[in-house]
Parts: C-alpha cells; structure tokens; sequence
C-alpha cells in the first residue's frame, strides 16, 4: 500500500467493511454510494464509471502471497469487476476470509481498527494510522521526514515546510489524537542553517 492514492486506500478499505459486515463475495454499490465513498459527490456519472475502471484495473493485480520452506501460496484477492450506469459490481476471492485474518494478523488489525481507518478523512493520517497500528498498540518511534515522505509517496521538492505542516502534519495530530491514547507527533531539528526538520518522534 505505499504507492496508493488516498482513493485506492479508502475503496480497498470500503469493500472490506463491507465483506466483513455482510460475508457476500459479491459486493454491490450504486454509482452514488461509489461517489460517497471517494467524495465525488459532484462527479457526472461518465466520469465516475472511467474512475472505477481505474481502481478496478489496479485491484485486478493484488494478490496474497504466503512463503514458508515447503511451498509459494499466490491468491488473487479479487475474482471480477463489473459496472454500468445504475451500480457497481466486486467480486472478492473466495479465500477473502482467509486473506485478511492473515493479513489483519500481521497488521495487528481489528475490526475496530478498520472501522476507525476508514472515518479517517487525511490520506497522510490513514498512512500512519497503518504503520503505528503495524507496530502495536503502544509504542514510541522516530522517523527520518525523508522515510515519512517514502511512506506518503510525496516527493519533498512538493512540499515547503508551511505546506507539509498545514497538509500533512496538522491533520495527523488531529485525527489520530483521536483513536490513540496520549497521541503525540513532535519534530525534531538538526543542526546547520535554519536548523531544518530531519526527523518526527510518535508517542503513542
């Protein structure tokens, strides 16, 4: 998920709740829904149907993969797309289930957690919400801003100081002090001229 736009973040995690909710391996949204769920709620149809066709055509490739000594394990996660004018169409491996209680496993994910991830409006905040929640539910880490950036996919010549705090550094503080307990991001400079940002402390 490292090179994921926030829309193919928020669709996977989408189609997800409602696998677990409903246990239907065939998922169906109408084309306002679709719109809701990306808010594209301005979006004509047309358009709407050409952006899920770009999604589609990205999830199309995913697939799990487990490695032991014995054997290679490859399991397309998705089966179909289809679509038209009125609604949407998915449909998930049969092996769905198995897929994410592996794959929440290894996250160390919950139902809560992506319950949680998906009300969270920031593309960066979803980012680290992941990694954190990788790590455990406690936890304390730094980070170089140059691995935070690999991480939001962001190149930094994008991005002034001003931008990122406003774009990034803000919304994170915000939305995840509200799911983590005592959550705290704080930067931490180096030395030289102006005494740049070169790294950014979690507590958790």
């Amino acid at each position: 998920m490292k090179q994921w736009t926030y829309e193919e973040l928020d669709f996977f995690c989408q189609i997800t709740e409602t696998f677990k909710k409903d246990r239907n391996y065939k998922i169906v949204y109408t084309i306002e829904e679709f719109k809701q769920i990306l808010g594209l709620d301005t979006m004509d149809d047309k358009m709407c149907l050409k952006k899920f066709r770009t999604l589609a055509l990205k999830f199309t490739n995913l697939s799990y993969i487990e490695n032991d000594k014995e054997q290679i394990k490859i399991i397309p996660i998705f089966q179909q797309f289809l679509a038209n004018n009125v609604q949407l169409e998915i449909f998930v491996s049969e092996e769905y289930s198995y897929i994410l209680e592996k794959t929440f496993l290894q996250w160390h994910f919950t139902t809560k957690d992506l319950s949680e991830l998906i009300q969270i409006k920031s593309y960066y905040a979803k980012k680290v919400y992941i990694h954190l929640k990788k790590i455990g539910e406690h936890g304390q880490i730094i980070l170089k801003k140059a691995d935070l950036l690999t991480l939001f996919f962001v190149s930094d010549s994008l991005l002034t100081q001003t931008n990122f705090n406003k774009r990034v550094i803000q919304p994170i503080r915000q939305e995840l002090s509200l799911y983590f307990d005592s959550f705290e991001m704080n930067a931490i400079r180096g030395d030289g001229k102006g005494q740049p940002i070169k790294f950014y402390e979690f507590k958790w």
